[in-house]
């Protein structure tokens, strides 16, 4: 998708949880690309019998990944 810089996932393997983080170039990207991130979630949600509990924003205020 235009303007997807990366992903992390980040998972408890004793609970089952686990939270996803995506990185986009601007907000504008992010928002351009919601509806197809919305069924690819659904979908990857589905075939790992996980139920999507919800979806927030934040805005990157510090990078310290290079």
């Amino acid at each position: 998708m235009s303007g997807f810089k990366g992903m992390l996932a980040l998972a408890d393997r004793s609970s089952g949880k686990m939270v996803g983080i995506t990185l986009w170039e601007s907000e504008d990207a992010l928002r351009q690309s919601e509806e197809a991130a919305n069924q690819l979630r659904s979908g990857a949600a589905g075939a790992g019998g996980a139920e999507i509990v919800g979806v927030e924003r934040f805005e990157v205020v510090v990078d310290e990944t290079a």
